[in-house]
């Protein structure tokens, strides 16, 4: 499958980031010396992967990762406003209070 989606691409004027690719690994079988290519690239072979915010794993959206992750990201958020908040006036801080509480 990987060869016809490049030949696909050279024959559309396409390129693929194999940086930015790779295949997924998978427990129940044992892949551990199986390789992947695309053209005349090696793919690596990951256990997870992000894919438009969330963490993949072989069976489903490691939503516990990706609470995780969204959480410290929110607390980082909430720091860095805390940081500056003498600096406003009380609407700004009622619109900040209202869009987090």
């Amino acid at each position: 499958m990987p060869d016809i989606c490049y030949r696909w691409s050279l024959d559309n004027g396409m390129e693929f980031n194999v940086l930015k690719s790779a295949f997924h690994n998978c427990p129940l079988l044992d892949n551990s010396n199986s390789t992947l290519s695309l053209g005349y690239s090696l793919l690596p072979g990951v256990d997870s992967y992000t894919y438009l915010g969330f963490p993949h794993t072989f069976k489903c959206i490691n939503w516990k990762e990706h609470l995780k992750a969204a959480s410290l990201k929110a607390h980082k958020l909430l720091q860095s406003l805390s940081d500056y908040q003498y600096l406003w006036n009380p609407g700004v801080k009622l619109t900040i209070f209202r869009t987090f509480i």
